[in-house]
């Protein structure tokens, strides 16, 4: 077992170590609580992954799904930090308020992007445009620096396992993409679209975020016949299940996945 002198050591180093990847402090804290309490009831100088299983075991009965989750980010983190074996598979498992997440509505979207094309901070058309064009996830967006736009293309660093793709700028949104600080990190992005929806709805709706508009445009896309390869392609799915061999022997490129969806956009025209 660590003593509390080790204990405190290895956690600042944690800190440290986290702050380095940028990480946010809310979130630097909330790893290092859950590694103290992994620390201080750890049997061994050097933990085993064994140990982190049985530690991430008793958290099933009594924790909400995203409070598991975060727990074995945070203990998987510390095991690299520490050089310790880990063996442990990610939790797969979406929380209820995951995949109940309520999308919005074509009209409510409109009303967001004609509130925002002539508004003074040009960062709120900016992001809206990438969310409801291209669908970015929270992270994507704020993994958005300046260097990843080049010529008329937007690269995306996708997020769970996707394909990095290179999206060709639409001629509707070039003009809101020019001149944007970008680089605002997760809760700059996040303060972002609370702003649009105080703008455009003078409030904020409990249960909504950038991924009501991926859903959106996933939803209105389908219902427009759009080629499910194409979907796939362009949102940025990792290949699964029934469509993993055909999107691994498809060689569908960036270029021409982009012009086949801007065809049949549900939100295209609306920045028009």
């Amino acid at each position: 077992m660590l003593d509390t002198k080790d204990t405190e050591q290895i956690l600042g180093e944690f800190t440290d170590t986290l702050r380095g990847l940028d990480r946010e402090e809310r979130t630097i804290q909330e790893y290092r609580r859950i590694a103290r309490v992994f620390l201080t009831q750890a049997e061994e100088e050097e933990p085993t992954d064994k140990e982190a299983l049985q530690f991430l075991g008793k958290m099933k009965e009594g924790y909400k799904t995203n409070t598991r989750q975060v727990a074995y980010y945070a203990l998987k983190a510390l095991y690299s930090m520490m050089e310790w074996p880990w063996g442990i598979r990610s939790p797969k498992v979406k929380s209820y308020e995951e995949l109940n997440q309520p999308i919005l509505k074509p009209g409510q979207i409109a009303k967001m992007i004609e509130k925002v094309k002539e508004w003074e901070d040009r960062r709120l058309p900016a992001y809206l445009a990438v969310s409801t064009i291209y669908g970015l996830r929270l992270m994507e967006m704020a993994g958005i620096t300046q260097e990843h736009l080049q010529d008329q293309t937007l690269l995306v660093l996708t997020r769970k396992g996707g394909v990095p793709h290179r999206h060709q700028i639409a001629e509707e949104i070039a003009p809101y993409l020019e001149g944007v600080p970008w680089g605002l990190g997760r809760a700059g992005v996040n303060k972002i679209f609370k702003e649009i929806c105080y703008l455009a709805f003078n409030d904020v709706m409990p249960g909504y975020g950038w991924h009501s508009i991926r859903r959106s445009l996933v939803t209105e896309m389908t219902r427009k016949g759009l080629d499910i390869m194409m979907l796939y392609k362009f949102m940025r799915w990792k290949p699964q299940g029934m469509m993993a061999i055909p999107m691994t022997y498809a060689r569908l490129e960036d270029p021409e996945v982009d012009e086949a969806v801007f065809k049949k956009h549900p939100f295209l025209e609306m920045w028009d």
